[in-house]
């Protein structure tokens, strides 16, 4: 499939994803009207929500409803947050560089880690060292993030006080503890993908004949290393995705000021206007790091012919 018809692809997705959004939101919410007046302070009357239900368009027919937003929408106009009063567009243009922060910091601890525990495996493999690293590490994966999350806030946070409890702001100590706590869940599955690299990489005919040729084990180590690497880190890519929807958790645990907390926040307000941006915004962001992650494979599986 060429990229052009890609592109066509997703934007049929991108827009499946937030007519359904917007279709079950509107639909499983009658009382949008009242959440408005409710946000704003205002006396909730028959009166005023028949008045606010004109305002919003919420008794047109949903397909008229729908093609308002999205004709605002392409032009970046997600509308007015019920609830802080500002333009949807203006809250996700201060937490979408927090969460991708928090995304790329996550995925630069997750590869230190592989990379640490490549060096020392594979100078050490089978040792009960190796061995007891490994355990440590896939450990994390089965620990649920928020309670992980818990247990640093309780002890790094609370009892020494060396980080901050939350986050209402960008800070570099205020990062630290969100992305151990999303990168564990993580690390485990890529450790067993490079332990299994590199026990592959061990019985290919090149490294033997480099072997055979007088080659130092230290330049064997470093060749291994970094094929096995230069794979895992396409996988790596992949997860970008995951890892933007799986922080919303981890971002309200520590108050860290990013779309997945802007999303929980607004789903407890009913503050429809932010859902649906968030759901439109998030859309584009995953498309475009498929896209992205679909070039380095094809890349890599050139660059591996």
């Amino acid at each position: 499939m060429n990229f052009g018809k890609r592109i066509v692809k997703d934007i049929i997705i991108w827009l499946g994803i937030v007519a359904l959004a917007h279709f079950i939101f509107i639909k499983t919410n009658p009382h949008l009207a009242e959440a408005s007046l409710h946000a704003n302070n205002e006396a909730v009357t028959k009166n005023s929500i028949i008045a606010e239900k004109a305002r919003l368009g919420l008794n047109d027919p949903w397909p008229k409803q729908f093609s308002t937003w999205l004709g605002n929408a392409i032009h970046g106009n997600f509308g007015q947050s019920y609830v802080q009063h500002e333009d949807v567009m203006r809250l996700i243009g201060h937490a979408l560089p927090n969460t991708i922060v928090l995304a790329l910091a996550t995925i630069a601890l997750i590869g230190l880690v592989i990379y640490g525990y490549a060096i020392y495996a594979i100078k050490n493999p089978n040792t009960h060292g190796e061995k007891g690293i490994r355990l440590f590490l896939l450990s994390g994966s089965a620990i649920p993030s928020f309670w992980l999350g818990l247990i640093l806030l309780t002890i790094f946070a609370m009892d020494l006080a060396i980080f901050p409890i939350s986050s209402d702001h960008f800070s570099f100590l205020g990062l630290i503890l969100p992305t151990i706590t999303l990168a564990a869940a993580y690390i485990g599955s890529y450790i067993r993908l490079m332990r299994r690299e590199l026990l592959q990489l061990r019985r290919k005919e090149y490294i033997r004949y480099y072997r055979y040729q007088g080659l130092s084990e230290q330049r064997l180590s470093h060749i291994m290393i970094r094929n096995a690497m230069s794979s895992l880190l396409v996988s790596l890519s992949v997860s970008i995705p995951k890892i933007l929807a799986g922080s919303a958790v981890v971002e309200t645990l520590f108050s860290w000021p990013g779309m997945g907390y802007m999303c929980i926040t607004a789903i407890n307000d009913r503050d429809f206007p932010v859902i649906q941006g968030y759901i439109a915004v998030m859309a584009v962001v995953f498309l475009v790091f498929n896209e992205l992650c679909w070039f380095l494979n094809q890349r890599f599986i050139l660059a591996r012919r």
